[in-house]
């Protein structure tokens, strides 16, 4: 494997891991969110 090949596992990897966090990020604003009174 190239040094090249190797950093574009890794952007990739980290790109999906960033995904994944803003994901878990909306769904815990969006529960949150729902529990705040007045604001539905």
């Amino acid at each position: 494997m190239t040094d090249q090949e190797s950093v574009q596992r890794d952007l990739e990897h980290a790109a999906g891991r960033t995904i994944e966090d803003i994901k878990d990020l909306l769904t815990t604003h969006a529960e949150r969110s729902g529990k705040r009174p007045g604001l539905r």
